[in-house]
């Protein structure tokens, strides 16, 4: 009997969609993970993040709990959203109304991203000019034995114009220049911007590109070690368009270290050329701006050799990197 029942599910499972399909190969891998003691974070999280996309949520807390019992998820209205690819925490958010209003992200317990965000706010955020700058307020955490919650202020989100953009992104940037780089031994592990997953999968991306292209990477190469000894400031590290909304409104501090000061505004050049095509004089003129109060540690052919060069890897697109290389390596030689 059991054994036509198996056969039965098994049919059944053979005939539905490729969608259901893979649901429940997420949930076998879930439960497999479970039973021997390994819990695959990553599974968990496309399964979490499968459960918002249907709007399950009384399963998406249970999973939660069921992943890590002694974690405390607090029970409010909610609503999902879903959006990015995050390395320590889910892609699946959840969004208090009602008389309780937050934004919940949820991390793993040693998540990077979360030691990046706690040292913002903890350390950095009350030496800021809270008048120039809006940052969303840490209302509420909670951690477990593998995940930990954070509740951050629930705010409104007005998209900018590209000019609005650029001139938000120029008062961060600025505004983070400002605040003394902490000394401590502690804190030192913030400086790695190398070894950031976004960074550190831009440059393997590149490299792959420049190979397939049959264009040398020994020039690349070189000045990427060289910019290893760039001077470091207080960054956001991410710097994108969503992140950014009027009003003077800064997202997403998971990124925060002490970059180099070409590295956000790398970020953002990359991103205009991605989405435009072209370095528009609109960018140089960013540029220069940014090297406002920088002529004691760099002179501004330097800041914008390293801009370039930070953007190169940051791109996206390939006719923007190949563009990029061209300017900084074939006119030179």
């Amino acid at each position: 009997m059991i054994r036509l029942w198996i056969l039965a599910c098994w049919k059944r499972y053979k005939r539905s969609s490729k969608p259901f399909r893979r649901r429940v190969g997420l949930w076998f891998g879930l439960l497999g993970g479970k039973l021997v003691g390994r819990h695959n974070f990553e599974t968990f999280k496309r399964v979490c993040l499968d459960l918002a996309q249907h709007e399950q949520h009384t399963a998406f807390a249970c999973v939660v709990r069921w992943y890590d019992p002694d974690l405390r998820l607090p029970v409010h209205r909610a609503a999902f959203m879903s959006a990015g690819a995050a390395h320590g925490s889910l892609n699946a958010f959840r969004l208090f109304s009602g008389p309780y209003r937050a934004f919940e992200k949820i991390y793993r317990n040693d998540a990077i991203e979360w030691a990046r965000c706690r040292f913002f706010y903890e350390a950095v955020l009350p030496m800021l000019d809270e008048s120039l700058l809006k940052v969303p307020s840490l209302l509420a955490q909670g951690e477990g034995r593998r995940l930990l919650f954070a509740h951050f202020e629930l705010v409104r989100i007005d998209p900018l114009s590209r000019q609005g953009y650029l001139k938000l992104a120029g008062r961060v940037i600025s505004l983070l220049r400002s605040v003394p780089v902490s000394i401590r031994p502690d804190d030192q592990w913030l400086g790695g911007w190398q070894d950031t997953p976004f960074f550190t999968a831009q440059v393997a991306k590149t490299w792959k590109l420049l190979e397939s292209e049959g264009v040398s990477v020994v020039p690349l190469e070189r000045s990427m070690r060289a910019a290893v000894l760039l001077p470091r400031f207080a960054a956001h590290g991410d710097l994108s368009k969503p992140n950014l909304g009027a009003g003077n409104l800064v997202l997403d501090w998971d990124c925060f270290g002490y970059f180099p000061a070409e590295y956000d505004v790398a970020l953002v050049v990359a991103l205009c050329i991605d989405s435009d095509g072209e370095l528009s004089q609109e960018l140089e003129s960013f540029i220069s701006a940014s090297y406002a109060g920088l002529g004691a540690v760099t002179s501004l052919m330097d800041y914008r050799y390293h801009v370039y060069l930070l953007a190169l890897i940051m791109a996206d697109r390939k006719d923007t990197k190949l563009a990029l290389y061209d300017r900084l390596f074939r006119s030179a030689a």
